[in-house]
């Protein structure tokens, strides 16, 4: 389930963006409605942007006072080539629809590398340069080989290797600023099984062992749950892999709490809960049910009223909801989570921010991380954080706005639960986490929370104005420009209406 409109007004996944667009949302059902809808943009001098699924939690969707798509009802599979193994869509198709589609196709194929979550669509995930985890694979975004796009005039472009190849650098990762994506052609790859090995590791050890873990796998991430010093790691390979009791030097119980551990600290022992005391079916059941779901609202509910419980009610969902397990599944299932059934499909909504950081410094970022949690702020206030703390690899690419160019890159994400649809306080959390991932050479990822506008940008980004030349020329008149690109990008209101 996505974002959607209630009256006029439309509301993002989480919450935490809504807006009211001119005449509701559109939903074009072909490339000339799309070219038709911009051409009105312009002429009423409106901004137009596409909603997507709502997966993202910043205004960069937002089109207040002017002209929402939602390409929901334009998401046909056009072309698939079973020997160039691409295949050619339009753009507001999900990529569980398209990875449905390549599955079933004669020889079955796949995408290299897909996000945990697939309900997003495709121009979505290629704008923001969405990624999986793995040090050896890039973001969806460095597969894309061409594309149709819609300007700022309501023309039509074909980018490509033949077709004003130079463009392809930035539409790669455009941030929906340099036009709609029409259709797109996409690089993919053998469809295969792969194995995965999840289960609890000791924070201090993963910490220590990222590198070796993250080359010997194919695939690895982890999910960080603060305040318990564990946490919970998928190892995932095309050969079998052990169980991971068996990767592991130390069990988890050993290990030290990281901050705030129910009172006790640093030195705090992790609340001994066996994450193999009932089975998965059983959980899987439980949490995917409407008592399961209101039992975990009401303990998240609880930690947003009194955050020293934080530590606790951590401790006490991290056996339910994160079970040990072995398996084997399509490999698009296998990284977004699908394999693990219904314990991953709890309603509970949740704002987020998620930065880039260089890969080497995965490790002195978490344990910077881990020292805000176990002391107070400067003004005495203790920080508790939600889980999971989401850590995840991508290898360097040449997209000019990717938070990966030009560096193999670690991604960290924190949350912040909104327990039955409620905000919890969360700016002082997001505010830390930020300063310590800039402190870390850290780049916002484009979909997520952040504070971080053009003058600090322009300084993180090689080739920052070479991609605003770029929006200049597609989009002289400003027409995707809402306010928070306006500001995120630096390009002055009255700059993109006199062009108008």
């Amino acid at each position: 389930m996505g974002g959607g409109t209630t009256g006029d007004t439309w509301t993002n996944w989480a919450g935490n963006v809504t807006f009211t667009p001119l005449d509701g949302v559109r939903e074009p059902t072909s490339e000339a409605e799309i070219c038709a809808h911009v051409r009105d943009a312009a002429r009423r001098r409106v901004p137009l942007r596409v909603v997507g699924h709502g997966h993202s939690w910043n205004e960069s969707m937002a089109a207040e006072r002017g002209i929402a798509l939602s390409l929901r009802k334009y998401r046909r599979v056009l072309r698939i080539d079973a020997r160039a193994r691409t295949v050619t869509c339009e753009a507001g198709i999900t990529l569980v629809q398209l990875c449905e589609a390549l599955d079933e196709a004669e020889p079955p194929l796949t995408l290299e590398n897909v996000p945990v979550v697939i309900a997003v669509t495709v121009a979505g995930a290629l704008a923001t340069a969405a990624h999986g985890s793995g040090v050896r694979s890039q973001s969806l975004s460095a597969h894309l080989l061409g594309c149709t796009l819609v300007d700022g005039r309501g023309d039509v472009r074909t980018i490509d290797a033949s077709h004003d190849a130079h463009l392809l650098p930035a539409v790669r990762a455009s941030l929906g600023a340099l036009g709609v994506f029409s259709t797109v052609t996409i690089q993919c790859v053998p469809a295969r099984t792969l194995h995965i090995a999840e289960g609890p590791m000791a924070l201090s050890e993963c910490v220590e062992r990222l590198d070796e873990l993250t080359a010997r796998f194919a695939y690895f991430k982890a999910w960080w749950i603060p305040h318990t010093g564990c946490v919970h790691a998928f190892c995932i390979d095309d050969a079998p892999v052990p169980p991971v009791a068996q990767i592991v030097r130390a069990p988890v119980a050993a290990a030290p709490a990281d901050g705030g551990g129910g009172g006790g600290g640093a030195g705090a022992e992790v609340v001994a809960l066996d994450a193999d005391a009932t089975p998965l079916a059983t959980r899987s059941a439980f949490l995917g049910s409407r008592a399961g779901g209101a039992v975990m609202e009401g303990l998240l509910a609880l930690a947003a009223a009194d955050p020293a419980s934080t530590p606790l009610v951590n401790c006490a969902l991290r056996p339910l909801l994160y079970p040990t397990l072995e398996a084997a599944e399509s490999s698009y299932l296998v990284q977004c989570n699908e394999h693990r059934g219904s314990s991953e499909s709890v309603g509970v909504r949740f704002q987020v921010s998620e930065f880039a950081i260089p890969a080497e410094r995965c490790a002195s970022a978490l344990s910077e991380l881990v020292r805000a949690l176990q002391a107070p702020t400067a003004s005495g206030e203790r920080l508790y954080l939600s889980f999971p703390v989401d850590i995840r690899y991508s290898a360097a690419d040449d997209i000019w706005l990717s938070p990966a160019h030009g560096r193999a890159t670690a991604w960290i994400g924190i949350p912040a639960k909104r327990p039955f649809g409620r905000e919890t306080p969360h700016a002082a959390m997001f505010a830390a986490f930020e300063s310590i991932m800039l402190r870390h050479d850290g780049r916002p990822h484009w979909a997520k929370e952040h504070s971080i506008r053009a003058p600090q940008l322009a300084a993180l980004y090689p080739r920052w104005a070479d991609f605003l030349a770029v929006r200049a020329h597609l989009d002289p008149a400003g027409v995707f420009l809402n306010p928070y690109l306006r500001e995120l990008l630096g390009v002055p209101e009255t700059l993109a209406r006199s062009r108008m």
